[in-house]
């Protein structure tokens, strides 16, 4: 949770941790994933990569360096590594 980080006072040090996003698929969209470490940030969509940018270098996400192989296989088991460790939660609606 980023509540902690949230919630600390101004100039805490704050600890670089990875984030996953997981928007659970609807109506008007499919499944999709976003997970950050470090600089860089990975979008997947059923499995799919559909971006991935170094947002240190393109906060605007313009150069998308998803053909990078050895970038997406790295960031693919980072990502899979975190989802491993968390806890399932079913949604209450």
């Amino acid at each position: 949770s980023l509540l902690t980080d949230a919630l600390a006072a101004p100039g805490t040090p704050l600890e670089e941790r990875p984030v996953f996003v997981d928007m659970v698929e609807a109506p008007n969209n499919k499944e999709r994933r976003a997970f950050y470490s470090g600089p860089y940030k990975i979008i997947t969509s059923s499995g799919r990569v559909i971006g991935v940018f170094n947002l240190d270098e393109d906060p605007a996400e313009k150069k998308d360096l998803s053909e990078d192989e050895a970038l997406v296989a790295r960031l693919k088991a980072e990502q899979a590594a975190f989802v491993a460790g968390l806890k399932p939660v079913k949604p209450t609606k």
